[in-house]
């Protein structure tokens, strides 16, 4: 997935298969619980640093490795989401910061 195809992805707004999570510092719970919506339909995107309205907020670049540590543990952990999900990880917020330039 290139710029192009996020941008357009966030144009379309939210829907049954995109969820924008205003986390910018750290992933909020509401992350998880759209994890387990996605888990019980068909998969999804989840935009980190994007607000509700698709405002492109970016995610504090001091916070990136330590939220996709975070959560890739959080998802892939039998303890903490049954069945664990594993997922495809894109960071996306590095395609979001070069879409605000």
């Amino acid at each position: 997935m290139d710029a192009n195809e996020v941008k357009a992805l966030i144009a379309q707004g939210e829907n049954i298969h995109v969820e924008f999570k205003k986390s910018t510092t750290d992933i909020t719970k509401d992350v998880y619980d759209t994890v387990c919506s996605f888990c019980n339909r068909d998969g999804g995107h989840i935009f980190l640093g994007v607000r509700d309205d698709g405002k492109i907020l970016g995610v504090v670049p001091e916070a990136v490795e330590r939220i996709t540590k975070n959560f890739v543990t959080a998802v892939n952990n039998k303890d903490k989401l049954f069945p664990p999900m594993y997922l495809t990880q894109r960071l996306f917020q590095w395609l979001c910061c070069q879409i605000c330039d």
